[in-house]
Order: C-alpha cells, then structure tokens, then sequence
C-alpha cells in the first residue's frame, strides 16, 4: 500500500516568502536556485509497504529497507521512527500513521505491537534475557 507524507507547512511558508522576495525585484539569480532547493524539498514523499520491504521514495532518491533489518517502529515528534539493524534509524512522516503502523505489523511478523510502537520480538528477548 502507498502512504503519502505531510505536508510540511514551513517549507510551504518558506517557498511563498522567496516568491514574495523575487516579485518584490530581488536578483533572479539569487534567489532562484533557494526556490527550487525549496521546492525539491517540498516535493512529497511516499511511502510504499511492498512485499520484499519497506520503499520509501522521493524526488531524487528511492531506498528499500528489508522488513527483517526493522527493528523498530514508532511514534516520534512529527512523524515515525523506523530503526534498523545494524544501528541506523530515520523519521518519515506519513499522512494515515495509524494505517501505516497497522500495515507494518501486518507485513512484518517479527514486530510486536507494543502501545503506539511496533517492537522486534529478537529486541525483546535480548531485552529480557
């Protein structure tokens, strides 16, 4: 299933701001590159549970993260943290969190829900060994 992101309000604020600033008559050439480093930002993500994993898209890249290196998956301040074996972690911000979390424990059957997160049943048992 496809999950499309939030949409960020201060990049939108920021990209008026620049528009505001070049029709005001600020040099093209400065101000033009910001905007477009603006807007490739602003262009949305989307998030993709597919069989072999997780697909998380955007403008200039596309990663696939295996269900079996995700060990984690929970709330975080403006979106969901999703963190990796070995180690690494990163927030996405999907529009439907609770269809998300709910899709990930569906697709991936070693995370166990635990409150508002999904955590790896290896974690656990080394956790409580």
């Amino acid at each position: 299933m496809t999950y499309r992101s939030k949409l960020d309000v201060w990049i939108v604020a920021a990209i008026l701001f620049g528009w505001a600033v070049l029709l005001a008559g600020a040099d093209r050439w400065i101000v033009m590159p910001v905007l477009v480093i603006l807007m490739m930002c602003a262009y949305p993500e989307s998030y993709v549970t597919a069989p072999a994993g997780l697909v998380v898209r955007g403008v200039l890249s596309r990663r696939l993260v295996p269900y079996e290196r995700i060990s984690f998956v929970g709330v975080a301040t403006g979106g969901v943290r999703v963190g990796c074996q070995p180690g690494w972690e990163f927030t996405i911000a999907p529009a439907e969190r609770d269809a998300f979390l709910a899709d990930m424990a569906a697709r991936a059957p070693h995370l166990l829900r635990c409150g508002e997160r999904l955590v790896a049943t290896f974690a656990l048992r080394d956790r409580f060994a």
